[in-house]
């Protein structure tokens, strides 16, 4: 900037001297004065110059001795061009030609000097001076009155210049600071937009790879998926049909460990599928209205053969505040309250697991429905905990190595209360027992009670409750209350014959295990001491594993309840007990297969499935349900079948060769139109996007495999309800019997 400056200067002082010169050269009598000057001054113009070329080279060394060479090059031409005029007023006077010419280009030189130097003060000075003082001092040495006069006007414009100087100097390095913002500024903002674009390259390359990974994850658990259930099919299906045969004990043991050990494979790839939709973000909640109630005991129901295998109690306390109706995602509250009791009833050698159910109150004063399950199990360490609801953790190695597990269930039912926008905790003592706890939105919705009624008016009748465990005793009785019966319960059996001594009952439950006189001998006593008065009694049935039970005694008993005692059940049991029609035999426990639902729901089947040993399972499966199948192995097969015969359903394999099960679904839809079969795509694909694969297909109903012949026969049933409701388009609905 300052080299930039100088230059402009020693341009003006150049052209200002040239102009002298033409102009005084013919009039100053003094030749040789001007041509001294002249020289003077265009050595001094040339050192300046030479030091604004050298600027960067003596700038290093010293910037001080850079200023002391431009002041004496500065000095020499200016104060050349002060002598000058200094020299024209002492022999001209001031009202000479020449003087007034070289006064006026000294001015002229002062205001160049003014813009182009002033912002650098000390250069500024020595150039001001050296034009005026030459001046001045011949003005003083004349010593004339017109002298003092130019003298006191020299002086006045030498402090005008200065004066002038330093606000040119303040304005330029205002605007320069100001322009140098600017420039800073944008080059802030350039540089942002740079840093900017390029983080959003990185996010989108970011993101690219993060797609291309979750899509990769993705195919490589729905691949992982299909190839371990499609032979998981074939062992859970076999198991089945073997159950479902009379065989010797040892031999139904075995084939139940078989089953038990695939049930607990399925588990596990059940959770690592569910924990990897929940970390990709493509679980979805479902929001319709179920039964609590029923969706609890289901649970117990699923977990009572472990239970009673450990001798644990399993029990429900259900608030009676607690609608029966809620609206939320069963299969994902039923997996969460599945994890939950399932863990409890795993780390619980003795005691009780139960399952709680109330209503408590939202910090913003709403209603928040409060799940929990307390147990008696080993407990957990308070610095232990934090690690709970991490993934692929458990307490510690040991508990590992003892009890199994992946360490992903508490992990996944964490997840998933948060995503139905609730929390998780625990409360635990070590060696004391654990309370699994969560509270989510309630969300209660008023329809029919699902809960099983009797014909009959029970207000007046008694009913008491025979059970060491007060957690079992509580439930029974709030839920008889429920039925306006008047229900008392007691402890032991020596309380129950004192009860029973003390006033007339029309039921007596009895649980099947207690510490002092197990139910059936309770049973015997009774009736030993009652003979015709006796009460009639209910025996509410724990198991018995190994086929250990009561030998004796139970031919005493109206009726049987399973425990946990669920409320349907135990409504039929009373129902025949309390209207006085009493069977002394148990209720059988039911069998894998229905050979008589064929009957109830008829139905021409074709089933497509490539793989011969899932094949033979799902025909099998079939005919045990009373169906006779007709089996093809790929797409093409099954167009043909569907030419040659009507079918009511198809249950489609979704891989098959040649043509697979999604596009011979379309062809179907394509050519069939409405009076099409109903289509039930069977898959061993897990994820979301099988299903959603399949709706768009356009096919009716969906099977995971392996195929659980419960879920099958409520896919058939839901087929037949539809077609029924259709005004009986169903090709078999006009047979009566169906040929096995």
């Amino acid at each position: 900037m300052y080299a930039s400056r100088l230059r402009s200067t020693l341009l003006v002082q150049a052209l200002i001297l040239l102009s002298i010169w033409l102009s005084t050269s013919y009039l100053l009598d003094y030749y040789q004065v001007l041509e001294v000057v002249t020289v003077l001054m265009v050595l001094g113009m040339a050192a300046t110059a030479l030091a604004i070329q050298a600027r960067q080279r003596i700038w290093r060394r010293s910037s001080s001795r850079w200023y002391q060479i431009v002041a004496l090059a500065t000095l020499t031409t200016s104060g050349s061009l002060g002598f000058l005029l200094a020299h024209a007023i002492a022999h001209y006077g001031f009202g000479n030609w020449n003087s007034t010419v070289v006064m006026i280009w000294n001015t002229v030189a002062v205001a160049s000097l003014i813009v182009n130097l002033a912002p650098n003060t000390k250069i500024f000075r020595v150039q001001v001076g050296a034009l005026l003082l030459p001046a001045l001092g011949f003005a003083l040495w004349l010593h004339s009155p017109v002298a003092l006069q130019y003298s006191l006007a020299n002086v006045a414009m030498f402090l005008f210049s200065l004066l002038q100087g330093r606000q040119v100097n303040r304005d330029f390095w205002e605007q320069l600071a100001d322009r140098f913002l600017e420039e800073q500024r944008g080059q802030e903002i350039d540089s942002a937009r740079r840093t900017a674009e390029q983080a959003l390259a990185g996010a989108k390359i970011a993101r690219a790879k993060a797609e291309q990974a979750a899509k990769a994850r993705s195919e490589f658990l729905a691949n992982m998926s299909h190839e371990i259930r499609t032979p998981m099919n074939a062992v859970m299906g076999m198991t089945s049909l073997i159950l479902d045969q009379n065989l010797p004990a040892e031999t139904i043991d075995c084939v139940n460990t078989i089953r038990s050990s695939s049930d607990a494979l399925l588990t596990i790839i059940n959770d690592i599928l569910d924990f990897s939709k929940i970390e990709s973000g493509k679980l979805d909640l479902e929001s319709e209205p179920f039964s609590l109630h029923e969706c609890i005991e289901e649970v117990l129901e699923l977990l009572a053969n472990r239970a009673a295998e450990k001798k644990i109690e399993l029990a429900a306390e259900i608030s009676p505040v607690v609608a029966e109706w809620v609206l939320g995602d069963i299969t994902r509250t039923r997996q969460i309250l599945l994890n939950l009791v399932g863990n409890a009833v795993k780390f619980t050698q003795y005691g009780e697991v139960v399952v709680m159910a109330q209503l408590h109150t939202a910090p913003d004063g709403g209603t928040l429905l409060y799940l929990g399950v307390r147990d008696t199990g080993i407990g957990i360490p308070k610095d232990k905990i934090d690690a709970l609801f991490q993934s692929f953790s458990q307490v510690d190695a040991s508990t590992t190595r003892r009890f199994g597990g992946t360490g992903l269930g508490l992990a996944i039912s964490k997840r998933l209360t948060e995503l139905m926008g609730g929390k998780i905790w625990v409360t635990s003592e070590a060696d004391l027992g654990s309370v699994f706890q969560l509270e989510i939105p309630y969300r209660p919705v008023a329809l029919p009670a699902k809960a099983p009624t009797s014909l009959h008016d029970w207000s007046a009748k008694r009913v008491l409750v025979v059970d060491d465990n007060e957690t079992n005793r509580v439930a029974i009785v709030t839920c008889l209350s429920a039925w306006k019966i008047a229900a008392q319960s007691v402890g032991g059996p020596k309380e129950a014959l004192e009860a029973i001594r003390a006033g007339r009952w029309d039921a007596v439950l009895i649980d099947s295990h207690m510490p002092e006189m197990d139910g059936a001998q309770l049973a015997m006593v009774v009736n030993r001491e009652f003979v015709s008065d006796t009460p009639p009694m209910v025996l509410l049935s724990a198991g018995f594993p190994g086929g250990e039970g009561p030998a004796k005694g139970t031919s005493l008993f109206a009726a049987m309840v399973a425990k946990p005692v669920r409320r349907r059940p135990l409504q039929r049991a009373l129902d025949q007990v309390l209207s006085g029609v009493a069977s002394n035999q148990a209720v059988p426990s039911a069998k894998i297969f229905d050979n008589q639902f064929a009957k109830r729901a008829p139905l021409r089947i074709l089933l497509a499935e490539d793989n011969p040993v899932n094949q033979k399972v799902a025909i099998r499966m079939l005919e045990r349900l009373g169906y006779r199948v007709d089996a093809v192995g790929n797409g093409l097969e099954v167009l043909d079948a569907v030419r040659r015969q009507t079918y009511d359903i198809v249950l489609m394999d979704v891989q098959m060769p040649e043509m697979n099960g999604l596009d011979a679904t379309r062809r179907i839809i394509q050519t069939w139109g409405p009076g099409r079969p109903w289509i039930t795509a069977l898959t061993a694909g897990a994820m979301k996007e099988n299903r959603d694969e399949c709706i768009e297909a356009g096919v009716d109903d969906f099977l995971t495999k392996p195929i659980n012949v419960k879920e099958l026969e409520q896919a058939l049933q839901r087929c037949f309800d539809k077609q029924k409701t259709a005004g009986g388009s169903s090709a078999a609905l006009s047979q009566v019997e169906v040929e096995v």
